[in-house]
Formats: C-alpha cells, sequence, structure tokens
C-alpha cells in the first residue's frame, strides 16, 4: 500500500491502557491528531499497539510493511509531565517496575541483543521544537526502559539496518504525551487538544523537513547508532 511523492503516508500509533489505568491517552491523541491531518495533503494511518514487550514491535513491524508510511511517529504515556515531549534516543535497556500487559517484568535486558547501546531518532527534533512556538512541545532526552522504549528503540534499529529495504520510512521517532486532563486529574497533564495539536505540529514540521531539509540548520543528531553511551 505504497504512497505517493504527492500524497505521503503517516503512521501514528500509540499504546492500550496498562497497569491500573483504564484510559491511556496516547491511542486517543493518534486517533485524533489523524482526524485533524484529513485534507491537509497527507494520508495519517492510526492504530494501537499492545503494552507488551513480546509483541509490541511485532504489530508495529506488520504495520509498517502494510502501510509502507514515508514517517512513523509512536505515541507513548508520560503520566507527570505536562509538555509532549520529542524523544530524541532510544536505549538498548528493557527495565520494568511493573509487568506488562501479558506479565512479563523485564530486570536489565537488551531489546536487541547485540544492538548499539542507544540510536537517535531521525524525526528533525531541534526543527520541530524551535517551531513549536506557544505549543507545548520540548525535547526530552528519557523515553524510559518500559514498553515505550522498546517499541522506540525497536524501531530505530529496524530502521537502522533497513528492515524495510529502500520502503523503510525516512523519519521516525518517537513522542511522549502527558496524561489527559479532560478525562482525569489524578495525574498532572494537559487537556487533550493540546497533545493533539503538539503532535499535529510534529507531524507538519517532520513532513515540511522531508519537503526541504535545507531549510532549517541541520539536526546533528539524527539517524546515528551511538554505540556506548556516557
Amino acid at each position: 500500500m505504497s504512497s505517493t511523492h504527492e500524497t505521503p503516508t503517516v503512521l501514528l500509533t500509540g499504546f492500550e491502557p496498562f497497569g491500573d489505568d483504564e484510559h491511556n491517552p496516547s491511542a486517543t491523541v493518534a486517533d485524533a491528531a489523524a482526524r485533524a491531518l484529513l485534507g491537509s495533503g497527507v494520508q495519517v494511518v492510526s492504530a494501537v499497539l499492545p503494552c507488551e514487550f513480546a509483541t509490541s514491535h511485532e504489530v508495529l513491524f506488520d504495520l509498517i510493511a502494510h502501510h509502507e508510511p514515508e514517517v512513523v511517529i509512536c505515541l507513548g504515556l508520560a503520566a507527570g509531565r505536562s509538555q509532549v515531549g520529542v524523544e530524541q534516543v532510544g536505549i538498548n535497556l528493557q527495565q520494568a517496575r511493573i509487568s506488562d500487559n501479558a506479565g512479563y517484568q523485564p530486570n536489565g535486558t537488551p531489546v536487541v541483543v547485540g544492538g548499539p547501546d542507544g540510536i537517535f531518532a531521525t524525526l528533525p527534533a531541534r526543527r520541530i521544537v524551535s517551531a513549536a512556538g506557544e505549543l507545548p512541545v520540548e525535547l526530552s532526552l528519557s523515553a524510559g526502559t518500559f514498553v515505550c522504549n522498546h517499541v522506540f528503540y525497536s524501531l530505530m534499529h529496524a530502521v537502522e539496518i533497513g528492515a524495510w529495504g529502500e520502503r523503510s520510512p525516512k523519519s521516525a521517532g518517537f513522542v511522549h504525551v502527558p496524561w489527559d486532563t479532560d478525562v482525569s486529574t489524578v495525574y498532572p497533564g494537559i487537556p487533550l487538544a493540546e497533545s493533539v495539536a503538539g503532535v499535529c505540529h510534529v507531524v507538519e514540521e517532520t513532513l515540511k523537513h522531508l519537503r526541504d531539509p535545507d531549510a532549517h540548520e541541520a539536526d546533528t543528531t539524527q539517524g546515528a547508532g551511538l554505540g556506548t553511551l556516557h
């Protein structure tokens, strides 16, 4: 299901609820952002990933193989934050304080055996944040060590090794969204509309960068395996 140059495809994913929560804003934001971008000259596909270490990346990879998106942006929940966080680096570590939805709780295992310690996203993170204006969008250096980071690292590792060949995404990464205060004020967070606006901005700036990468100063953190982090 390859898209044309004139109509690029963007894949947005969120997660199902996990732990004691009955709601996960990341899935709601992914769906709402896809609908908000209708008619903007881009095809946006939204999907929900299982909150499971063993299967989350497999579902994501199947979606990429089917839709052949130019851009993949995975969303996850970061309860306690008040900004949409554009993650810069996924780390090769799985360390869970609670079990995932399948009952698995890794304790210091790698995401990919033999993979580099860290891999940078290929989203134009600094461009996205510098152009955000009043939107609640910030850079983040930690995607944690739970399923969010597992999906992020798995995605970037697959892109780096060319898992989909010439049909690999041209830009990929992970974005954390805060808790949705329209649903509950148990956690700090922001209204859903603000997270949706932030994610739409991430998509729009990423597509602008793909069309004209020289329009802004190059983001020197893009597209490189780190080897060993210090």
